[in-house]
């Protein structure tokens, strides 16, 4: 699959990420955005115990677009200013663009969300054409539920079932007026929405709730039997062993020292809440576009040279699901105390 860059006179668009400990992901994350025409990436590494830095140098040999940062200075930021590390960084990252002035539109994802055409294989111009002129372009989230597959099965296959959610991530247009970014959206719909031209993907104007975070109960129920030309794809699962290997990489960029990563449910489907749309849905590519998606990543791992690294950050994840292992043996009570994230997963069956 070509990898060229989409060139436009009308928009472009930078993605920014924080990883930390991501080896394993970081190639198909990268590929993939680069396949849809994203013109530049900036990656903020932080808290690095594998070995992303060396992933990440052999990725920016071949894609100078691709750019990478030690973001560990920015915690203690975070942390004396008493802001979430995501809010610092993409504060800095948007004050950056704007005096840049080198793309139109900035785009905020983590590396287990996907930005994805219901059309899949689209490029990013369509997303632009589709929703029209914005300030803020909001995304719904549709997450992956827990199933059976094997660990780093491949990411995306020709069928899968898809949750749809209230919540919603943004894009901004780096000459609006929509003030700072935040986790999920934009200082501004708090302050002034009604000055702030904010969309879906499908162009409908679009009215949040959660400050900005959710879609608003009249456009979740307008929205429950149909997929947005574009949405983000939210990998919160994956495998059984790779979840429950998440758990282990904690929160501390949230000041939260907690040993267990604690803001997931469980590996079961998510409940019937105000988060939560319709029913599941089945999420389907064409068989030949995905072959030829597959290739493209092939493709890209080879130019990259990225074979070896990518096991090696494989192996990390399957050495946290170890240490894993061993956290609850030597710590059971920690089974209780964390409950929740364990629900559906083999330790629950251990909870008292």
């Amino acid at each position: 699959m070509y990898l060229g860059v989409l060139r436009s006179s009308m928009a472009s668009i930078k993605l920014v990420a924080i990883a930390k400990d991501e080896a394993a992901y970081l190639p198909e994350w990268i590929y993939h955005h680069l396949s849809i025409g994203i013109q530049e990436i900036d990656v903020y590494l932080n808290g690095i115990t594998d070995n992303s830095y060396r992933l990440m140098r052999l990725i920016n040999a071949k894609h100078k677009n691709v750019k990478f940062y030690n973001a560990d200075h920015l915690v203690g930021i975070s942390i004396r200013s008493k802001r979430s590390f995501q809010q610092v960084v993409y504060r800095f990252a948007w004050s950056t663009e704007k005096y840049r002035k080198n793309v139109s539109h900035l785009a905020f994802l983590d590396i287990d969300e996907y930005l994805i055409s219901s059309s899949f294989g689209s490029k990013i111009n369509t997303m632009f054409n589709s929703a029209g002129k914005f300030d803020i372009l909001s995304n719904v989230w549709y997450t992956d539920l827990p199933s059976e597959i094997e660990p780093f099965a491949r990411f995306f296959c020709e069928s899968q079932m898809v949750q749809k959610m209230s919540i919603i991530k943004s894009i901004g247009r780096l000459k609006s007026n929509v003030g700072h970014p935040m986790v999920h959206n934009f200082k501004g719909v708090q302050r002034k929405p009604d000055k702030i031209n904010a969309r879906m993907s499908n162009g409908c104007p679009i009215k949040y709730s959660g400050l900005g975070k959710r879609l608003s109960q009249d456009d979740a129920d307008r929205s429950i039997d149909s997929i947005e030309p574009w949405f983000v794809f939210h990998r919160v699962y994956r495998s059984h062993d790779e979840y429950c290997a998440s758990l282990m990489r904690g929160r501390k960029h949230r000041s939260n020292d907690a040993p267990i990563k604690d803001n997931r449910n469980g590996y079961i489907a998510m409940e019937d809440n105000k988060r939560v749309i319709g029913s599941p849905m089945q999420y389907s590519i064409n068989p030949k576009i995905c072959r030829d998606y597959q290739k493209g990543f092939n493709c890209f791992i080879s130019d990259c040279d990225l074979a070896g690294e990518i096991e090696k950050g494989r192996n990390f994840v399957r050495n946290k699901y170890k240490e894993l292992e061993k956290l609850l043996t030597d710590n059971p009570e920690l089974l209780n105390q964390y409950n929740n994230v364990f629900r559906g997963t083999v330790f629950s069956n251990h909870l008292s």
